[in-house]
């Protein structure tokens, strides 16, 4: 279990294995110490990291009005070594770049912090 305080928001963070754990946890504090405890909608951060490298292509067609449309979609998971945070890298070849070029650059922050 870990106990953190939120400096933006003034909460008092409590982070343990699952909802069952943190449930338990809240039952305690009410029977020990007589503290009724509101718990906000589970978090739930994943740290899992993918072992091998792999690369999938998937199409997506989609009908909007009266035309026909295709999204493609060629994905590539590298595992990370060393420690290095995750980031969203866009391909380097020219197709990518000319409909990354296409996208306002508020579109663009849409996809990559998402």
């Amino acid at each position: 279990m870990k106990v953190t305080q939120c400096d933006e928001t003034g909460q008092t963070v409590l982070g343990g294995m699952g909802e069952l754990h943190l449930e338990i946890i809240r039952e305690r504090m009410l029977s020990t110490y007589r503290v009724d405890v509101d718990l906000c909608k589970l978090q739930v951060a994943y740290k899992e990291m993918p072992a091998n490298q792999t690369r999938d292509k998937g199409t997506f067609p989609r009908n909007l009005g009266d035309k026909q449309h295709t999204f493609t979609l060629d994905i590539e998971i590298v595992p990370l070594v060393g420690g290095v945070k995750p980031k969203v890298v866009f391909s380097k070849n020219r197709e990518a770049q000319g409909s990354f070029s296409k996208v306002r650059p508020k579109q663009l922050r849409k996809i990559t912090a998402g």
